[in-house]
Protein backbone atom coordinates (compact mmCIF):
# COMPACT_ATOMS: atom_id res chain seq x y z
CA UNK A 1 0.00 0.00 0.00
CA UNK A 2 1.13 3.58 -1.01
CA UNK A 3 1.37 6.80 0.93
CA UNK A 4 -0.75 8.13 -1.55
CA UNK A 5 -3.50 6.03 -1.19
CA UNK A 6 -4.21 6.54 2.66
CA UNK A 7 -2.95 10.48 3.10
CA UNK A 8 -4.78 13.20 3.38
CA UNK A 9 -4.16 14.89 0.04
CA UNK A 10 -6.00 19.02 0.47
CA UNK A 11 -4.17 20.45 3.25
CA UNK A 12 -5.05 23.71 4.70
CA UNK A 13 -1.68 25.60 5.29
CA UNK A 14 -0.48 29.04 6.65
CA UNK A 15 2.59 30.96 5.94
CA UNK A 16 4.80 31.73 8.49
CA UNK A 17 3.53 35.49 9.77
CA UNK A 18 0.07 34.15 10.69
CA UNK A 19 -0.59 34.35 13.94
CA UNK A 20 -1.61 32.10 16.60
CA UNK A 21 -5.34 33.01 17.02
CA UNK A 22 -5.04 32.13 12.81
CA UNK A 23 -3.80 28.49 13.78
CA UNK A 24 -6.37 28.11 16.58
CA UNK A 25 -8.86 29.06 13.68
CA UNK A 26 -7.63 26.60 10.72
CA UNK A 27 -7.11 23.73 13.54
CA UNK A 28 -10.86 24.11 14.69
CA UNK A 29 -12.43 24.73 11.37
CA UNK A 30 -10.63 22.02 9.06
CA UNK A 31 -10.72 19.79 11.92
CA UNK A 32 -6.71 18.97 11.85
CA UNK A 33 -4.41 18.45 14.25
CA UNK A 34 -1.50 19.80 11.88
CA UNK A 35 -0.89 22.62 9.72
CA UNK A 36 2.30 22.76 7.25
CA UNK A 37 3.45 26.20 7.12
CA UNK A 38 4.64 27.26 3.75
CA UNK A 39 6.36 29.80 1.61
CA UNK A 40 5.30 30.95 -1.46
CA UNK A 41 6.25 28.25 -3.53
CA UNK A 42 4.38 25.82 -1.27
CA UNK A 43 8.04 24.77 0.12
CA UNK A 44 7.22 23.13 3.77
CA UNK A 45 8.94 25.44 6.44
CA UNK A 46 7.56 23.84 9.45
CA UNK A 47 4.52 22.30 11.17
CA UNK A 48 2.28 23.94 13.92
CA UNK A 49 0.07 21.42 16.24
CA UNK A 50 -2.96 22.43 17.78
CA UNK A 51 -0.89 21.48 21.27
CA UNK A 52 2.15 23.92 19.91
CA UNK A 53 -0.82 26.53 19.75
CA UNK A 54 -1.79 25.07 23.47
CA UNK A 55 1.15 25.07 25.18
CA UNK A 56 2.45 28.38 23.31
CA UNK A 57 -0.62 30.52 24.60
CA UNK A 58 0.18 28.90 28.47
CA UNK A 59 4.23 29.15 28.25
CA UNK A 60 4.02 32.69 26.53
CA UNK A 61 1.27 34.16 28.58
CA UNK A 62 0.30 36.11 25.69
CA UNK A 63 -2.20 36.82 23.64
CA UNK A 64 -2.43 34.14 20.51
CA UNK A 65 -2.74 37.46 17.89
CA UNK A 66 0.65 38.36 19.12
CA UNK A 67 2.40 35.16 18.59
CA UNK A 68 3.29 34.11 15.05
CA UNK A 69 3.68 30.73 13.92
CA UNK A 70 7.10 31.28 12.80
CA UNK A 71 8.06 31.94 16.45
CA UNK A 72 7.23 27.96 17.63
CA UNK A 73 6.62 25.97 14.69
CA UNK A 74 8.65 22.78 14.38
CA UNK A 75 11.18 22.82 11.52
CA UNK A 76 12.48 19.22 12.29
CA UNK A 77 10.17 17.71 10.30
CA UNK A 78 9.95 13.91 9.18
CA UNK A 79 8.40 13.18 6.08
CA UNK A 80 7.77 10.48 3.42
CA UNK A 81 7.39 10.94 -0.15
CA UNK A 82 3.43 9.88 -1.61
CA UNK A 83 5.31 6.59 -3.46
CA UNK A 84 6.54 5.51 -0.08
CA UNK A 85 5.26 2.40 1.42
CA UNK A 86 2.61 2.74 3.95
CA UNK A 87 4.88 0.25 6.29
CA UNK A 88 7.56 2.45 6.07
CA UNK A 89 5.87 5.59 6.64
CA UNK A 90 4.60 3.64 10.21
CA UNK A 91 8.34 3.01 10.84
CA UNK A 92 9.03 6.57 10.72
CA UNK A 93 6.46 7.49 12.87
CA UNK A 94 7.10 5.06 15.26
CA UNK A 95 10.59 6.18 15.53
CA UNK A 96 10.27 9.80 15.81
CA UNK A 97 7.52 9.68 17.52
CA UNK A 98 4.93 11.39 16.08
CA UNK A 99 1.18 10.90 14.60
CA UNK A 100 1.86 12.65 11.72
CA UNK A 101 3.90 12.75 8.61
CA UNK A 102 4.74 15.59 6.15
CA UNK A 103 4.18 13.94 2.11
CA UNK A 104 6.37 15.51 0.06
CA UNK A 105 6.54 15.15 -3.91
CA UNK A 106 10.10 14.78 -5.55
CA UNK A 107 10.49 18.58 -5.80
CA UNK A 108 9.83 19.23 -2.13
CA UNK A 109 6.52 20.76 -2.06
CA UNK A 110 3.87 20.07 -0.20
CA UNK A 111 1.85 17.06 -1.04
CA UNK A 112 -0.51 15.97 1.58
CA UNK A 113 -0.30 14.52 5.48
CA UNK A 114 -0.38 11.17 6.06
CA UNK A 115 -1.35 10.54 9.99
CA UNK A 116 -1.60 8.01 12.22
CA UNK A 117 -5.47 8.17 11.85
CA UNK A 118 -5.42 7.60 8.18
CA UNK A 119 -3.47 4.81 8.35
CA UNK A 120 -5.77 3.23 10.90
CA UNK A 121 -8.38 3.59 8.59
CA UNK A 122 -6.59 1.77 5.94
CA UNK A 123 -6.39 -0.86 8.59
CA UNK A 124 -10.29 -0.72 8.99
CA UNK A 125 -10.52 -0.96 5.38
CA UNK A 126 -7.94 -3.79 5.16
CA UNK A 127 -5.66 -2.06 3.10
CA UNK A 128 -2.65 -2.11 5.66
CA UNK A 129 -1.88 -4.75 8.49
CA UNK A 130 -3.51 -3.54 11.77
CA UNK A 131 -0.68 -5.32 14.05
CA UNK A 132 1.46 -2.62 12.15
CA UNK A 133 -0.62 0.16 13.27
CA UNK A 134 -1.21 -1.07 16.67
CA UNK A 135 2.81 -1.66 17.35
CA UNK A 136 3.77 1.81 15.79
CA UNK A 137 0.87 3.65 17.88
CA UNK A 138 2.32 2.07 21.00
CA UNK A 139 5.80 3.39 20.31
CA UNK A 140 4.23 7.01 19.13
CA UNK A 141 2.60 7.08 22.49
CA UNK A 142 5.32 5.39 24.93
CA UNK A 143 7.01 8.04 27.26
CA UNK A 144 10.37 10.42 24.98
CA UNK A 145 12.94 9.80 27.31
CA UNK A 146 13.76 13.13 27.72
CA UNK A 147 9.90 12.64 29.58
CA UNK A 148 10.75 10.10 31.21
CA UNK A 149 13.66 11.41 32.74
CA UNK A 150 11.97 14.08 34.12
CA UNK A 151 9.47 12.50 36.40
Amino acid sequence: MKVRELMTPVVHTLQPHATLHEAARAHWEHDCGLVPIVDDASGVLGVITDRDVCMAAYIQGRPLQEITVDEIMSTDLITCGPDDDARDALRCMAEGQVHRLVVLDDRDRLHGVLSINDVALGSAKGKVDATRVVDALSKITAPRPQAAAAR
